[in-house]
This record gives C-alpha cells, sequence and structure tokens, in this order.
C-alpha cells in the first residue's frame, strides 16, 4: 500500500480542506488527483443537493477589551464579487522529496441580505492549480494538475448569520460527477466557514478575546475543534486578529473513501491526532472572506495500518507541518 493512499485521506485534519492530500513523489500524484480523473462535462445540468446545516459553533467571550466597545457585524451588500486565493503549503520531514503547494481560487457574489441579517452567498471555484516548485519534475506536476482541473466550474450557495456564522450550504452538482469527486467537493464546499472567523455576540474592544469550539466529522473521523481570536485594531471596520487554533482526535477506525486504490478489507485505526496553529487576519466587515490571512500549523497523527488478510497491524507516526495562506481581492 503506497503512502499517498492512507494521507490523502487522512489529511484532511490538520486544516480541514480536502487539497492537504500529500504525494509520494517517486511513486504517484496525490489521491485527490486520483480520484478526480472525471471532467465533469459542462453541457450537463447540475442538480442541487438539499441544504445541509453545519455543526453548531459555541462562542464565548473571554475578554470584553478595553476603550470604547462595538457589536462586530458582517456588512456586506448585495451584488458584491470578492475572488480569492487560497495557497496550501506542507512538509513532511518524514518526505526526502518536496511537497507541492496548491492553489484555489474561488469567486463568491452576495446575492441576497435577509432582514435578520442572514447573508446569501454564491460560490464558483474559478481554477485549481498545482504550484510548480523547484526540486519537482513536470511528469508529477501535469497529471496532478489536469485531475484537480474538475473542480473547475462547481459551484454553491452558502447563508451565514451576521456574525459569521454558517447556517446551510448547497451544492450544484453535475449529474455526472463521479462519487469521489463529489465527496471532495462536499468537504472542501463545506469547509468554506473555516475561512472567517465568527464574531462575539457582545460588543468588544480592543484586546477582546474570544473562543470558537466545534465538534466536526471530517471524513468519518470524529475530531473536536477550538480557536481563540484577539482583536488586535478596529479602524473603519476593518478588523486584525490574531488567532490560535486547536484540533484534537481520540483513538477511532478511520473509515476510507472509496478507491480502486484501496483494496477491500484495508483497516486504518487512527491511534491519537493533535494540531495547534497560530496565525492572522485582516477582516474587513464589508467583505465575507479576509483580505489575508495566514495559519501555520503543526500537527501529529499516531496511527495503525491493518492490510487484508493480516493479523498483524503496522504502526505510522507521522508529523506534519501545514500553512495556509488566504488573499482576497479587492
Amino acid at each position: 500500500m503506497k503512502k499517498i493512499i492512507l494521507l490523502g485521506s487522512l489529511c484532511l485534519l490538520p486544516v480541514i480542506l480536502p487539497f492537504s492530500a500529500k504525494a509520494d513523489i517517486h511513486a504517484a500524484p496525490s489521491t485527490a488527483g486520483q480520484l478526480m480523473n472525471q471532467t465533469p462535462n459542462p453541457s450537463t445540468s447540475p442538480s442541487t443537493s438539499p441544504a445541509t446545516n453545519p455543526p453548531i459553533t459555541k462562542i464565548d467571550l473571554l475578554a470584553a477589551g478595553t476603550g470604547e466597545k462595538k457589536q462586530l457585524r458582517f456588512t456586506p451588500v448585495v451584488n458584491s464579487r470578492q475572488t480569492s486565493t487560497l495557497t496550501l503549503r506542507l512538509d513532511d520531514k518524514g518526505l526526502a522529496a518536496t511537497i507541492p503547494a496548491t492553489k484555489l481560487t474561488m469567486e463568491i457574489v452576495v446575492t441576497q441580505i435577509a432582514a435578520n441579517g442572514d447573508i446569501s452567498f454564491d460560490f464558483t471555484y474559478k481554477n485549481v492549480d498545482i504550484v510548480a516548485e523547484p526540486g519537482i519534475p513536470p511528469s508529477v506536476i501535469e497529471p496532478i494538475r489536469r485531475s484537480l482541473s474538475s473542480l473547475v466550474g462547481l459551484s454553491g450557495a452558502v447563508v451565514v448569520d451576521s456574525r459569521g456564522q454558517t447556517k446551510s450550504t448547497s451544492l450544484r452538482l453535475p449529474q455526472e460527477l463521479d462519487s469521489s469527486t463529489q465527496q471532495i467537493f462536499e468537504q472542501l464546499s463545506n469547509s468554506l466557514g473555516q475561512l472567517y472567523a465568527p464574531l462575539p455576540e457582545e460588543a468588544v474592544g480592543l484586546g477582546a478575546r474570544w473562543r470558537t469550539s466545534q465538534e466536526l466529522n471530517i471524513n468519518g473521523i470524529q475530531l473536536t475543534q477550538s480557536a481563540i481570536y484577539e482583536l488586535v485594531s478596529n479602524q473603519g471596520n476593518v478588523l486584525q486578529l490574531k488567532m490560535l487554533v486547536e484540533q484534537e482526535a481520540q483513538s477511532q477506525e478511520v473509515k476510507l473513501p472509496t478507491s480502486p486504490d484501496i483494496p477491500a478489507g484495508f483497516r486504518v485505526q487512527l491511534r491519537s491526532f493533535s494540531n495547534q496553529g497560530e496565525g492572522e487576519m485582516t477582516l474587513q466587515l464589508g467583505q465575507m472572506l479576509p483580505r489575508r490571512s495566514i495559519l501555520s500549523s503543526r500537527s501529529s497523527v499516531v496511527l495503525n495500518l491493518k492490510p487484508p488478510q493480516s493479523e498483524q497491524s503496522v504502526p505510522m507516526n507521522q508529523e506534519l507541518n501545514v500553512q495556509i495562506i488566504l488573499d482576497s481581492q479587492p
């Protein structure tokens, strides 16, 4: 069993994004690339999935801050547009080769503002690419790039409240979209809420701190995520925030995605998972996604692998560094 198959399924955890799947550079493209091998037919009418309700986010104010205190609320206007590029860089000391970075470009358009302040917006994936970094041959880059292109043009709709808490997500799925690509698209789209900071109910001043917490299910893995935000500045409704993020998962069996590369009966036991990250965010309240956000995290994963027709498990320990950079225009 190639290392890429397992990591393609499990490395969603540190950042809750499917494109954190790593590749064995000398063996094969990433699992995400292998799975997304059918490009949707643009002439096929898409179907809209039923709106899904996201996990409940609990927000606790830890400190109200000092000076003048204001309620923080998102205030975009209908038809406003925003183009954002998400860059994901991975560093696994256990691999001798360089892991290529992934770039995802999306556009969001605000479609409605409800009387209660709820914000509806559409999103479309405009481009997904692999960064051709030094030391990675084109023979590795190009197959991954071609397979990732199946995400381009896929879209959906999200409803959030004025504090940035996601209330529902619905996806527009081409009728001929294969099930593996659909699974990755759904996970990525449902993770949009991780890109902006939920805001506290109370009025706050400089130095305010609040904590968010969620119980999440990522590809069948139950984990707890918490984040602490600190308001560093608030000038003209442009917020500067610092953030600390933690994720933990207890011992559990992992249900791997369906793939011809994974033999029936192959089992993975997650023994432990922990992730700690820190970063900064520039958030303009007139837009949904940050102007810029940088998050660096370090994760530790302990696994037991059990191949089919085998009574013995193979242990695997992994240490992974992840950097996520989000830049938005305008």
